[in-house]
């Protein structure tokens, strides 16, 4: 065979093997830069993206242009607050025309939040005394050149996962019934069940972009991590660890647009990269095992408690 020969083959098989092996990304990143004045957040979802820095989540959708290349399709999915809407619009403004793409849509798996029935408002699942937690350490927050939220992400974390304000998948009965909220835990295991069904049910390549936000990315790692390191089997703590850990492990809250991804490469290997697993695994990335996401899905679709809590809160709305 001669060298022209070579490079004929080996180039024709690449393509080939591009075509018939699924090769994924699905990236979730922290929405836009927002209003960080504690004012502006009451229960935590109503602030919304600083308009001063609209042009930072422009310049982030750039950056997809290159690396979409090699994809079938490119896929934008945000959580139902409008600062993750908003955020995923801009991307979707930014690249249109330069990548083949739809319009973005919804998706209430990635973080806390249901769709009101009624009238589509967001409704926040988690506890108002979480909410209460949250907005009380954030006045403590001093950001200087970051935009973190460190100080409420931490206290979250003092709660465990199976926070005592919650409604707990392991005790239906639990929580206070008028302030009915699904745990730390619930909302990881909502976000891996967005992941499962997008490794399930894609059956192609596609480069798939989440707009969610913090509170709800940084408690799912930790949860991920912790059954990756056999401490928990996500339905319950099997040893002694402290989840504190894991929030120093992470690198605390995530900036705005930071991401972890979830990609399947050619080899149909599974990997978690992203700036919160530097300190974790060589160039932030790290194995895992399938297995993971739907032992996750599993507990959530048998015993999450997510639909039961947005009944009751619409009963206590009237």
């Amino acid at each position: 065979m001669t060298i022209f020969e070579f490079f004929i083959v080996y180039f024709l098989d690449r393509k080939y093997m591009n075509f018939i092996v699924k090769y994924m990304r699905v990236s979730l990143f922290r929405h836009g830069p927002k209003n960080n004045d504690p004012q502006a957040h009451q229960t935590g979802v109503e602030a919304q993206l600083d308009p001063y820095k609209i042009f930072q989540i422009r310049e982030h959708a750039r950056e997809f242009i290159s690396s979409s290349q090699g994809h079938s399709s490119f896929v934008i999915e945000t959580t139902p607050i409008d600062r993750s809407i908003s955020t995923g619009y801009v991307t979707h403004e930014e690249v249109r025309g330069k990548i083949d793409m739809v319009e973005p849509s919804i998706n209430e798996l990635i973080g806390s939040s249901a769709i009101h029935p009624e009238n589509d408002n967001a409704i926040n699942l988690g506890s108002r005394a979480m909410s209460d937690i949250w907005s009380k350490a954030k006045k403590q927050d001093d950001y200087g050149g970051q935009q973190g939220e460190h100080h409420p992400l931490y206290a979250w974390f003092e709660q465990g996962l199976d926070n005592p304000q919650a409604r707990l998948i392991s005790d239906h009965s639990s929580g206070n019934p008028d302030d009915p909220g699904i745990s730390i835990r619930e909302i990881g295991l909502r976000i891996s069940t967005y992941f499962y069904e997008k490794l399930t049910t894609e059956d192609d390549n596609p480069h798939v972009v989440a707009y969610g936000h913090s509170g709800d990315i940084e408690p799912w790692l930790a949860l991920t991590l912790a059954m990756m390191d056999e401490n928990d089997d996500g339905r319950r703590t099997l040893r002694d660890y402290n989840l504190l850990d894991y929030f120093d492990s992470i690198g605390g809250a995530m900036e705005p647009l930071a991401s972890v991804s979830l990609v399947r490469d050619k080899t149909k290997a599974l990997f978690l990269e992203g700036t919160p697993l530097q300190r974790r695994g060589e160039n932030g990335r790290v194995s895992i095992g399938q297995e993971i996401f739907q032992e996750q899905a599993r507990i959530f679709r048998s015993d999450g408690v997510s639909n039961q809590v947005l009944a009751d809160r619409l009963k206590l709305e009237g």
